[in-house]
């Protein structure tokens, strides 16, 4: 069968009309998101994919370099935006993610098989949940088990990674891992090595109630023999004999409110007025304390400090986190000792890091 040259260029146009054109869309590996820890670490292998883990995409703000120089001029003497400071309104509408940036985002999320359950209000972040498995697919990553100080964690190995249709919008992915960062603090143990108990309310005395300042003793000579040897020592002890039990020169030593608002010269302003009243101070801790408010009315009430104007507002995730560990005492003592140097202030604590749906105002 001989075909005409018009022929021969149709069946060509058909055959590029009805074969698909397949388009890969170029990934882009998201930086620095991969935990330090797992170099110190002993890998395991792979994770289990079946495991439902949680995840937040965090997104990037829009007019960045704007913000960044708002700031910069909001503490540089001379400026015309110097301690101009914006409210949060203010931030959502000129530096926060569209709805269309996080419209882009869910898409890609969910056409990944990953469950949204919530978008900041401020479209901050997007926090996902799904199957390990789910969460390597769709940012392009492996998730092992790994060994460290005999705790086993969980850990992306590399950056992940996102579609560059998206790129541009993802700052950054957390919870690919499960390492929980603990405050360094330790209670003093006892000669035997076991933990300290805590000293009751009912031994209140002169010296202070669970610490005191004036632990270094006098200068005093010791003499010290054994194995042949001898060395003597001259210098100032630190607290009581081992064998005391009794309140008074007990390390550890600190310093009550009364000290250190003498040390750094609070009370001239104090007397003046100038001591918070009229203001709200807030506080950012990790993961809160449940019992803030009562510890904070003991320690006034010991301490003859103005009663707590507290008011404790919880991020979403923040309630029962398995991370907490110690971090309940950090918030006793950031909330506690913002008040003795500030005691005319309210208080607003925040717990972690994102932003509650109410807002800290003013007393």
């Amino acid at each position: 069968m001989t075909l005409s040259r018009d022929s021969v260029c149709t069946a060509l146009v058909c055959a590029l009309v009805i074969v698909p054109l397949v388009v890969s869309a170029q990934n882009s590996p998201i930086p620095k998101n991969t935990p330090a820890f797992i170099k110190k670490a002993t890998d395991l292998g792979a994770a289990n994919p079946s495991t439902v883990i949680t995840a937040t995409v965090w997104l990037k703000l829009r007019n960045q370099n704007q913000l960044d120089r708002l700031v910069q001029q909001q503490y540089q003497k001379g400026s015309a935006n110097y301690r101009k400071w914006v409210d949060q309104s203010t931030i959502d509408a000129n530096f926060s993610p569209t709805a269309q940036t996080v419209n882009a985002v869910q898409n890609f999320l969910t056409a990944h098989n990953l469950t949204v359950l919530t978008v900041a209000e401020n479209n901050f972040y997007i926090k996902v949940q799904g199957t390990i498995g789910a969460m390597e697919k769709a940012f392009k990553v492996n998730i092992h088990n790994y060994k460290l100080n005999g705790q086993t964690l969980r850990s992306n190995t590399g950056n992940p990674s996102v579609p560059s249709t998206i790129s541009g919008h993802v700052a950054g992915v957390t919870g690919l891992d499960d390492l929980g960062f603990q405050p360094a603090l330790a209670r003093a143990p006892n000669p035997d090595g076991k933990p300290r108990k805590m000293m009751p309310l009912s031994n209140i005395g002169p010296n202070g109630v669970f610490f005191e300042g004036q632990c270094f003793r006098s200068v005093e000579t010791d003499t010290f023999t054994g194995g042949g040897n001898t060395a003597t020592f001259t210098g100032n002890r630190y607290g009581s004999d081992i064998s005391n039990s009794a309140v008074g020169h007990l390390p550890p030593c600190g310093y009550s409110p009364a000290e250190m608002q003498t040390a750094y010269d609070m009370n001239p302003l104090f007397a003046a007025g100038w001591d918070g009243t009229g203001q709200t101070i807030v506080i950012t801790d990790a993961y809160g304390s449940d019992t803030i408010q009562q510890d904070a009315a003991v320690f006034s009430e010991v301490y003859g400090l103005p009663p707590v104007h507290l008011q404790v507002l919880r991020a979403p995730g923040a309630v029962n986190n398995p991370h907490a560990g110690t971090w309940p005492i950090e918030v006793t003592l950031d909330v506690e000792w913002v008040h003795a140097m500030a005691p005319g202030a309210a208080w607003c604590e925040h717990r972690a890091r994102d932003r509650p749906d109410q807002s800290c105002g003013p007393r």
